[in-house]
């Protein structure tokens, strides 16, 4: 079993996935990739999510997940598990690759009673809880983070960092579809569906912000918050002037997220564990608004590894506009020494790290799972 003729990769964080899977497609092309996660967001959110988008666009087999988080996740796990070992019977891969979540944990239990060797990547300076347990079990752990591998004490553990997506590491040459707005430019995202919460400081802030900036503002596609028809209102309102200088879009795919963090000055943002590792990459000061509820605390430590390196400026989303919007300026005014503040923490961004894991799948397989 020398060669990754079949790989499933699955999981909550589809940014490393699609990182590694976009690798894969180029160096190892005959390679087949099976996607097991969300196609929406919830059973009330009819949206797409952003995975299904992005492996839809890429033509891959895309597999649907009816597995649920919480207490009815628990109850309903051995049929999630019985499920499951039809599906990789069917799809019968010689290696599964799980970036984590509710949704990874009847995958890889399923490929554990297969004897298909699994592997996790772990994203987060705080393990999540699906896969310190299911890191016992696993082939081979793979980290983001030195100072998280003593979280899996009793598994085999490599440091490979946390990949990101390849338009961010191509720098293209051709021309920017941002490049019409005049900057200074602030590059506003709330992570893959957007954000209710910063939409609505950002809605707050509007015409204070465009007396002096552009704004990229991806909204996102919730229904629920109809926050999509809000920008749109919105954008209506303004005048000739500012509307030229506010540009809300409701989905990036990957290429464009990379252009708008090229032209941004500066950029507002949760801290999710793909986000801050490219803003290492990119040297973007930010201010970061953590998610309150995300497990473990896992975006307000993000968020404090760059804030103690001075590199951004922490907001609590409960906190007024007006103190968001004093944030973006104290940080225009010094985005400059924010920039240079990366240097002190730019080794917690490794360029190699999709081939790292590549390599230690190809590596693990060979050698019976010892990475």
């Amino acid at each position: 079993m020398s060669k990754l003729h079949t790989l499933l990769v699955t999981g909550g964080h589809p940014t490393p996935a699609l990182a590694v899977i976009d690798a894969l497609r180029v160096h190892r092309p005959r390679t087949r990739i099976v996607f097991v996660g969300r196609r929406t967001a919830n059973e009330k959110e009819k949206s797409q999510t952003y995975e299904y988008q992005e492996i839809s666009q890429r033509g891959l087999e895309f597999i649907h997940s009816t597995a649920k988080r919480g207490d009815r996740g628990l109850l309903e796990l051995p049929y999630q598990i019985i499920k499951n070992i039809f599906l990789l019977n069917t799809v019968r891969p010689n290696a599964v690759l799980s970036f984590g979540g509710y949704i990874s944990v009847p995958v890889c239990i399923a490929a554990y009673l297969l004897r298909i060797p699994f592997f996790l990547h772990e994203q987060t300076l705080q393990p999540g809880s699906a896969n310190i347990r299911l890191a016992r079990f696993a082939c081979g752990v793979m980290v983001s983070y030195p100072q998280t591998m003593h979280h899996f004490k009793h598994a085999h553990v490599v440091c490979t960092g946390n990949p990101i997506r390849q338009s961010f590491r191509n720098h293209s040459s051709g021309k920017n579809v941002f490049s019409h707005l005049a900057s200074p430019i602030i590059f506003i995202l709330g992570g893959n569906l957007g954000s209710h919460a910063i939409n609505m400081h950002v809605f707050n802030l509007l015409p204070k912000l465009l007396t002096d900036f552009s704004v990229i503002h991806q909204v996102g596609n919730i229904k629920q918050y109809n926050d999509w028809d809000r920008a749109m209102q919105h954008h209506v309102g303004l005048s000739p002037e500012l509307a030229r200088k506010y540009l809300p879009i409701e989905h990036l795919n990957s290429h464009d997220i990379s252009q708008a963090y090229q032209v941004a000055d500066l950029v507002v943002s949760r801290s999710g564990a793909s986000t801050t590792t490219e803003l290492i990459a990119r040297k973007k000061p930010a201010v970061l608004i953590p998610l309150p509820w995300s497990a473990y605390g896992e975006q307000k430590k993000h968020a404090l590894l760059l804030a103690d390196a001075h590199a951004a400026i922490i907001f609590d989303q409960d906190k007024p506009s007006d103190e968001l919007f004093a944030c973006i300026q104290t940080m225009h005014k010094n985005v400059q020494s924010y920039s240079n503040a990366y240097d002190s923490i730019a080794h917690f961004y490794d360029p190699q790290a999709t081939q790292k894991i590549i390599r230690t799948l190809e590596k693990a397989l060979v050698t019976g799972c010892n990475v």
